[in-house]
């Protein structure tokens, strides 16, 4: 069972309702593999792969239940940029200050 440091478990327990739950279970260690260090040592082809060797897992037994969370799970990648863009928020904008966005009306041809 993965242990979830407190500094990432608020921010990853908001992707839960995208999943169900033994789905959710892989996808922690998906998002947990995507921290910088272990992002740095997975670079190439085979990421999931490489995610799973990175976080000490290349014994798993059920390793190709990793790749379906990408390949066959139902999720809507949609609402997870609706969440993450949630969790920017929250840190990056100050309580009650407006949001500010700048926009480019140009046309690329």
């Amino acid at each position: 069972m993965l242990i979830i440091p407190k500094e990432f478990s608020d921010q990853i327990s908001a992707y839960a309702p995208l999943f169900a739950r033994k789905v959710f279970n892989h996808v922690k260690v998906l998002l947990m593999a995507g921290t910088p260090v272990s992002s740095l040592l997975v670079v190439g082809r085979r990421t999931v792969c490489s995610t799973l060797r990175a976080m000490g897992l290349s014994q798993e037994k059920q390793f190709h239940k990793y790749h379906r969370v990408l390949s066959k799970a139902k999720w809507s990648p949609y609402q997870g940029a609706c969440i993450l863009l949630g969790l920017l928020m929250d840190q990056l904008v100050p309580a009650n200050e407006p949001l500010v966005f700048g926009l480019d009306e140009t046309l690329e041809r």
